[in-house]
């Protein structure tokens, strides 16, 4: 429905190849490690004794890194920025899904997606862990509604400066989606 606006506009809908999410999510995996861990060693609380298990296992795995692996995420992370910044010559946004599958309650440990079981926040980054890496501005809406609190999820990505026009697009598809939101949250103890 989302596209079928688009085009309803007046814009013309242009296929386009991002970066692997295989390979986003191996740079994202050690970037986010490494500068993490770094933040709690300068804060000086990369040893506290009270550090949960999942912070406490993220440092010591950024521990086991090299300045090698960190240096090739960085070298992969600028390749991506150019491979996205270079779209920007073809079209003004990028719309992709937020998700790669209906949002997992947060019981679940592992999300499917086609017949592949991935690890939860993996799954849940694959999409959008590109453009945190590339900086560009991002606005994710709801593009169709699936049930109260549930919806599917939709990026709009805009080049480098132009946060305002990607919030103005995404204003304007909302309104021509006409979607009646109900931002209550799914109910129960295993609500997403």
């Amino acid at each position: 429905r989302a596209l079928e606006s688009c085009a309803s506009r007046g814009c013309k809908i242009v296929r386009v190849r991002l970066p692997a999410p295989e390979e986003v999510l191996k740079v994202h995996g050690v970037i986010l490690l490494s500068e993490a861990a770094a933040c709690y060693e300068q804060a000086g609380l990369a040893d506290h004794p009270e550090m949960p298990a999942l912070p406490r296992s993220n440092i010591d795995a950024a521990r086991r890194m090299t300045a090698i692996q960190y240096a090739n995420a960085a070298h992969r992370r600028e390749v991506f920025r150019a491979q996205v910044k270079a779209l920007f010559s073809e079209v003004d946004f990028l719309l992709a899904p937020t998700l790669p599958a209906l949002t997992p309650l947060r019981s679940e440990t592992a999300v499917m997606i086609g017949d592949v079981l991935h690890e939860y926040t993996p799954a849940l980054v694959r999409y959008t862990s590109l453009f945190n890496h590339t900086g560009n501005p991002v606005v994710s809406m709801p593009s169709s509604i699936l049930g109260p609190g549930l919806g599917v999820g939709l990026q709009i990505v805009a080049d480098h400066d132009r946060d305002a026009d990607a919030v103005a697009f995404a204003a304007r598809l909302e309104a021509d989606l006409g979607l009646e939101v109900d931002w209550r949250l799914r109910s129960g103890p295993e609500a997403g």
